[in-house]
């Protein structure tokens, strides 16, 4: 027998002995703290084959959609109409786009996440009713920094008389987590496990390797991380506000006033805290009304107005899906009208009646024709838009897709 092998049959028990803890060590943390793999579900994957991703905000949907396309995304139990999206990937009302196309001039510009989003229809139809031309600018899964990057890149060019600034209660949390993402150096779908969804992946090739490898050891290391990041959270006092989402709100306020524009701040209640009572993120909300308080915002807070008893609260909202119903949007869309309407005078840049410019198209965009489809608007591909602000760009994606990270 060589010495080779003498010296391997005396290793051999040893590393056995050692490995045998270990993997029975990591298949117990599996049992525990194992991942559930991410398997997203057909209806999230029919809204990602529609999106693309931009380097700025992570992604939009792709530009030049028709209604004539035919692209149905159903939701739960949402009532949804064929997604039409402008050039720069914006849903909007077919109409709305075209006026835009002709330059007719945008009264109201509505920025925020799924809720503003969804009821960029609605809000055009009812807005119409009073003579505003009203254009959407939000996107579901959203969150305030890229809110106020569409504000400085997209909407202030436009010159409207009033932004609708939505904040809804996961505001907060979705900002950390575009932060995070601006950090990471990947792409939006690449960083969110290859979805506009996902949950997110670690920038670093070495904890990725490790979550799938050693997903037990990767999930209890996460839960003791966790635990720590809470506590310190609570040591840090009931008044911070997570996801810097007061400066974002007084930073749009800042961008809105530099343009000659108005803003109109709409907190956006959750369906369980309209139906439940208030949560730890609604009590987020609280805090930030507290935060800005002095700030000389125009706030519309449609948590008591979504309560109302009278309204009979769960009429609002689909049966299953969280969102605002028809009922819901008209109600809130109509409470936003009366916020305008009602809005102190004294922003910059407006001699306004009611905070609406004199040469305001207002009257004229209810004469306007409906065009009977998109095929009048370029389906040329979206321009890239280098943002010049303090919302300047941080990622950037190549031609190829991948990313590179740079200070702004």
């Amino acid at each position: 027998m060589s010495a080779s092998t003498r010296t391997l049959l005396r290793v051999l028990p040893i590393s056995v002995a050692l490995a045998l803890p270990l993997v029975a060590s990591e298949l117990f943390l599996r049992s525990r703290f194992g991942d559930t793999p991410y398997v997203p579900g057909p209806r999230l994957l029919a809204v990602q084959s529609q999106l693309a991703l931009h380097p700025d905000v992570g992604f939009l949907w792709r530009g030049g959609i028709d209604v004539s396309d035919g692209v149905l995304l159903p939701w739960n139990d949402q009532i949804v109409e064929p997604l039409s999206t402008d050039p720069d990937g914006f849903r909007n009302h077919p109409r709305a786009i075209a006026w835009r196309s002709e330059g007719r001039r945008v009264n109201v510009i509505g920025l925020g996440d799924s809720f503003v989003h969804d009821a960029a229809y609605r809000f055009h139809e009812l807005f119409g009713q009073r003579g505003l031309f009203y254009y959407n600018m939000a996107m579901h899964r959203h969150s305030p920094p890229q809110y106020n990057r569409i504000l400085e890149a997209y909407a202030a060019p436009q010159r409207p008389d009033w932004v609708v600034y939505g904040v809804f209660e996961n505001d907060f949390r979705e900002a950390i987590d575009f932060e995070q993402w601006q950090a990471s150096g990947l792409d939006w779908f690449s960083y969110h496990s290859g979805t506009w969804a996902g949950p997110p992946v670690s920038a670093s090739a070495w904890v990725r390797w490790i979550r799938r490898q050693l997903p037990g050891a990767y999930g209890f290391t996460r839960s003791l991380t966790s635990a720590s990041r809470r506590r310190r959270e609570q040591g840090r006092g009931e008044q911070e506000i997570p996801g810097n989402v007061l400066a974002h709100v007084l930073d749009a306020a800042e961008i809105a006033r530099a343009h000659g524009i108005r803003l109109l701040l709409v907190l956006i209640p959750a369906k369980t805290t309209v139906l439940s009572g208030s949560s730890d993120d609604s009590r987020l909300v609280d805090r930030l009304l507290v935060g800005l308080d002095g700030a000389g915002l125009s706030i519309l807070d449609l948590r008591s107005t979504f309560a109302d008893p009278a309204r009979k609260p769960e009429s609002l909202y689909y049966r299953s899906d969280a969102h605002w119903n028809a009922e819901g949007m008209r109600v809130a869309g109509e409470a936003i009208l009366e916020a305008l309407a009602h809005a102190p005078d004294g922003e910059p840049g407006r001699d306004s009646d009611q905070g609406f410019a004199p040469d305001s198209p207002r009257r004229d965009a209810l004469q306007a024709p409906k065009p009977s489809s998109m095929a009048d608007i370029s389906d040329s591909d979206r321009p890239t838009v280098k943002l010049q602000g303090r919302y300047s760009n941080r990622t950037r994606v190549s031609p190829a897709g991948s990313a590179t990270a740079r200070n702004a």
